[in-house]
């Protein structure tokens, strides 16, 4: 991509996102003029276009208690200081093996290991994690040299759950999640 094309890139996405700002809603105070709080955010973060974020951003639990930000194009500038939540979607054999040797070479590996660095609160669903998906077909050996990179990640403080345990899990949840699912050992 030229500097010319690049530069009407950035402007037709600054363009539009000051026109969103404009048609939205005053959210700084209620309507007795009470300023509200603020939520905190919920940071979807894909590889590519997913379904994850979809749900994420379509659920109405999430939606009340989090400020959500789905980020399928992780070339895109992410705040990750304004987040408080890190949800990493299609976490790829070779995206765990990257996370848990600190190899950040990536938009997403960086967004990732920045926000476990940070010390955000980062969550894993066991549906998006596919080394999950060989638990019957691999080499023993291979498969726990694997999972092991997922447990270095678990006691990083990284959350493992389920998609359907997540909203009771990250914080403000009810706390009444079901026990949580076996994984393959």
């Amino acid at each position: 991509m030229d500097q010319s094309m690049l530069i009407d890139e950035i402007l037709a996405r600054v363009a539009a996102k000051l026109a969103a700002a404009e048609d939205a809603p005053d959210t700084a105070a209620d309507p007795a003029g009470e300023p509200s709080a603020e939520k905190p955010g919920l940071l979807v973060l894909c590889q590519t276009e997913d379904q994850c974020c979809c749900q994420m951003l379509s659920s109405c639990a999430l939606k009340e208690r989090f400020d959500i930000t789905c980020v399928c194009r992780p070339e895109e500038t992410v705040d990750l200081s304004a987040q408080s939540c890190v949800v990493l979607c299609q976490l790829t054999n070779d995206v765990l093996s990257k996370l848990a040797l600190g190899i950040c070479d990536t938009p997403y590996t960086r967004l990732a290991s920045q926000a476990i660095l940070m010390g955000k609160r980062v969550y894993i669903l066991t549906e998006q994690v596919e080394l999950y998906r060989y638990a019957t077909t691999a080499p023993a050996p291979y498969y726990a040299a694997l999972k092991a990179h997922l447990d270095l990640l678990a006691a990083s403080g990284v959350v493992i759950c389920s998609q359907s345990n997540l909203e009771c899990a990250l914080p403000g949840g009810t706390g009444d999640c079901p026990a949580p699912e076996q994984q393959p050992a």
